[in-house]
């Protein structure tokens, strides 16, 4: 449980300028360690602050735009190396749609596959897929552009009013905002 976030919070938007600066950079095997180290992180950090209640309800149920991708076949081997990304996921029919805050951090964090993808003119990197061993059967691409968006969202977000009840059968409910 944290209980002061103000420096989670602090460290996510550092964590999010690092992370614009290196994608920035021309690619190279350090800069994937660190960008994949940051992004999973930062991803802990989102979680552990929405389960701690350090954030509004409108930002815990906000979305992250993303294109998925449908898994080609059905039983395929599991493993973390998985170079053969084109033959388990169709990447020629994506859709666009919308992640949840939590499924995003938790695809992250329990990431079977984590790629950095570059951008057209193969200088910079402007996102990444993703899948998880949780949720296999789709593979999600994700601009950084919109994963800093959140993280800067984030780390300016506190709630200035909780409303805490428990309904008539016992559950507790909550509203911040």
């Amino acid at each position: 449980m944290i209980v002061e976030s103000y420096s989670w919070k602090r460290e996510l938007a550092r964590d999010a300028d690092m992370i614009e600066r290196w994608c920035a950079k021309l690619p190279s095997d350090r800069q994937a360690v660190l960008l994949e180290r940051k992004t999973f992180l930062s991803a802990y950090a989102v979680r552990k602050l929405r389960e701690s209640n350090k954030l509004t309800d409108d930002l815990v149920t906000s979305t992250v735009p993303a294109v998925e991708y449908a898994k080609k076949l059905e039983r395929t081997p599991r493993f973390r190396h998985l170079d053969d990304i084109d033959d388990r996921y169709d990447l020629d029919v994506g859709k666009t749609c919308d992640l949840k805050v939590a499924g995003l951090v938790n695809t992250i964090i329990h990431s079977l596959y984590f790629n950095l993808s570059l951008a057209e003119d193969d200088q910079s990197v402007d996102g990444f897929y993703v899948t998880s061993d949780q949720r296999d059967k789709k593979l999600w691409f994700v601009l950084y552009s919109d994963f800093l968006k959140l993280l800067r969202s984030v780390s300016d977000n506190y709630p200035t009013y909780v409303k805490v009840w428990v309904d008539e059968n016992g559950k507790e409910k909550r509203i911040q905002s």
